[in-house]
C-alpha cells in the first residue's frame, strides 16, 4: 500500500526508527528534521495529518492477528497502556472495536512471507495519518520474540528446540519491548508526529520511557491538552500510581 511509514529497524542490539515513502512498491527512504528548531518541527508536523476518529469522538482499535509468545491480553495490555499515555495529557478517548464496527487503529502481528513490507530486520512499521485505507495501519513483525519489558529471557522460550531445558544456558535471548514500540509508532501514526527527540527520538537508546514534554506539546498541535485540574486528570493520575505500583 502506498504512504509514508515510519519502520523500526534492529541491527544487535540497537534499534533504529527511519521514516519512509512507499509509492507503487518503490521504497525511498526521507530525511529527518532532526537538527530543526523546534518551531521548524512545528511547521513540519503539519505536513503529516492527524488520525481523527471514524464517530468523531473516541479512537476504536483492533488487534487482527496475534503472534504465539504474547497472549491478546498482554498485546491488549500494550495498545491501552500506549493510548493512556497519550490520553494522560490530551483529551483522547479510546475502546476496543465492538461488533462489526470499522476500526480506526488496527494491530497485526506478520510474517515476512505475509506481508512484502517486512524483511528480517523491520521489527515493526506503522503508516502516517495522510488519509486512505492506510490510515491506522500498525504492523508488527511476527520473527521476533516480544515482550512487554524488553529484557532477555531464557533461551527456553524462545528456541525450546536448541534449548530443551530450562535454564540450560547462561546467556540470555533477546526481546523487543513491545509496549515502547507502540507508544512510538501511535505517535506517527496518530499524531502525525515525524522523528525528532524523546518518545519521538529515532533510536531507541534515545527515547524516554515516559512521553516527554516536547512530544506532547508537539501532540497537542493536533489533539488538544487536557485540562490539568479537572477532577478526571486527577482520577487518571491517580490510576498511573497504582499501575506503576504493581
Amino acid at each position: 500500500m502506498n504512504g509514508i511509514i515510519c519502520r523500526a529497524i534492529t541491527s544487535g542490539n540497537s534499534i533504529n526508527y527511519v521514516t519512509e515513502k512507499i509509492q507503487d512498491g518503490i521504497i525511498t527512504k526521507l530525511p529527518e528534521p532532526l537538527t530543526d528548531s523546534l518551531a521548524t518541527v512545528l511547521q513540519n508536523d503539519k505536513k503529516y495529518g492527524v488520525l481523527k476518529p471514524r464517530d468523531g469522538k473516541s479512537f476504536s482499535y483492533k488487534i487482527i492477528s496475534l503472534d504465539k509468545e504474547v497472549t491478546e491480553k498482554q498485546v491488549l495490555r500494550s495498545i491501552t497502556s500506549a493510548l493512556f499515555n497519550y490520553k494522560l495529557y490530551l483529551q483522547l478517548e479510546y475502546h476496543r472495536c465492538r461488533g462489526i464496527e470499522s476500526p480506526d487503529i488496527t494491530v497485526s502481528f506478520k510474517s515476512i512471507s505475509e506481508d512484502p513490507t517486512l524483511n528480517t530486520s523491520t521489527l515493526a512499521y506503522m503508516y502516517y495519518p495522510l488519509g486512505g485505507k492506510t490510515n491506522g495501519v500498525m504492523v508488527i513483525n511476527s520473527m521476533f520474540y516480544w515482550t512487554s519489558h524488553g529484557e532477555g529471557i531464557d533461551m527456553f522460550f524462545i528456541d525450546p528446540v536448541h534449548y530443551p531445558t530450562p535454564g540450560s544456558s547462561k546467556n540470555k535471548g533477546q526481546t523487543h519491548d513491545l509496549d515502547k514500540v507502540i507508544t512510538h509508532e501511535f505517535g506517527h501514526g496518530i499524531f502525525g508526529l515525524p522523528h525528532y527527540e524523546g518518545t519521538m527520538a529515532p533510536r531507541y537508546d534515545l527515547m524516554d520511557e515516559y512521553l516527554d514534554d516536547t512530544t506532547i506539546f508537539r501532540a497537542s498541535q493536533k489533539i488538544p491538552k487536557r485540562n490539568m485540574l479537572d477532577s478526571k486528570f486527577k482520577r487518571l493520575l491517580s490510576h498511573l500510581k497504582i499501575r506503576s505500583e504493581r
